[in-house]
């Protein structure tokens, strides 16, 4: 059977003023109040349309989701099939009679504050877009729609870093970076890289021809920053490259690894909380009931662990 790597994400709901309940208290009054598909139809001028196709409330577990997002009438694009011929263009289908091509979708589980996501193609915000206009249409509570969905480290690891301090870190990025839009680089990996990739091509640049420079995609830059306690009185010290650790970590880069004074090293993926997993592929996304159950799961090992209360 086909399968599809997808990341659960951990997050936790915030709200401007404390109301009166929970994401999941809310969720599941506004979905009693709206309980038909067309009645949890969210289409903003200039913005996908949300749909929840579907929404399940077990007392004492948690609340799911399944959220699709499509353009109307928008068509597809298909690569037709031929032979005999150099070039072909591509060409555009529309959807079936009653139907919507499928931009992406996002399965979600909610217990108390607590939210875990799995997209497909679809932006976590898109998620949060539909819960705070589904509480809002249902007109709950004044305060019930004034919240966002928030990162929440792993305060463990934190604490490793702060307390042993940064002996080195590691990054890496592909040398076709430096051919990305400056405006794309927001990440601390991607800012330091980049630009380092930049000089490699300008080095490099004029003995390459242009066919090489379009196969630097396949070349990547490792840049390693470390600290030598032997030496002192250098501008950089260790509580600079702690504090560019932290921001590594707020900027949730990736492709990077922090190894503590103490050898201790602490990836990208040790410090947000998700969770990588394989559920079987159904057409571009995954099965709904697949993916709940893993949610569910997972949530279930992070109340294990205690990584709900910090």
């Amino acid at each position: 059977m086909d399968e599809r790597l997808k990341t659960l994400s951990y997050r936790r709901a915030q709200f401007l003023i404390d109301g009166k309940g929970s994401l999941e208290a809310y969720l599941v009054e506004a979905h009693k109040r709206l309980p038909n598909i067309e009645d949890r139809t969210i289409g903003d001028n200039g913005m996908l349309v949300l749909e929840c196709r579907d929404f399940i409330h077990k007392p004492g577990v948690g609340a799911f989701l399944h959220i699709a997002a499509y353009t109307p009438g928008e068509h597809a694009s298909v690569v037709p099939r031929l032979k005999g011929v150099s070039s072909g263009a591509l060409q555009t289908t529309a959807p079936p009679d009653g139907c919507e091509f499928m931009d992406g979708d996002t399965m979600v589980f909610i217990s108390d504050d607590h939210v875990i996501l799995c997209s497909s193609s679809l932006h976590e915000k898109q998620a949060e877009r539909y819960m705070t206009r589904i509480v809002d249409l249902a007109k709950i509570d004044v305060q019930a729609a004034s919240f966002s969905l928030t990162k929440v480290a792993n305060v463990n690891k934190l604490r490793l870093i702060k307390s042993q301090g940064v002996k080195s870190i590691s990054l890496n990025a592909s040398l076709y970076s430096a051919t990305v839009d400056h405006m794309e680089r927001t990440t601390v990996s991607k800012k330091l890289c980049g630009g380092i990739a930049e000089q490699v091509l300008a080095l490099f640049g004029k003995d390459m021809s242009e066919e090489d420079l379009e196969k630097a995609e396949n070349l990547s830059v490792n840049l390693r920053l470390s600290f030598d306690s032997r030496k002192s009185g250098a501008a950089f010290n260790t509580e600079k490259l702690e504090s560019l650790a932290n921001a590594m970590v707020n900027d949730d880069d990736d492709g990077f690894t922090i190894e503590t004074i103490g050898g201790e090293k602490i990836r990208q993926d040790d410090i947000v909380l998700r969770k990588k997993i394989t559920l079987p592929k159904f057409g571009k996304t995954v099965y709904c009931g697949d993916a709940w159950s893993e949610l569910a799961n997972y949530f279930q090992e992070l109340k294990t662990g205690g990584l709900l209360e910090q």
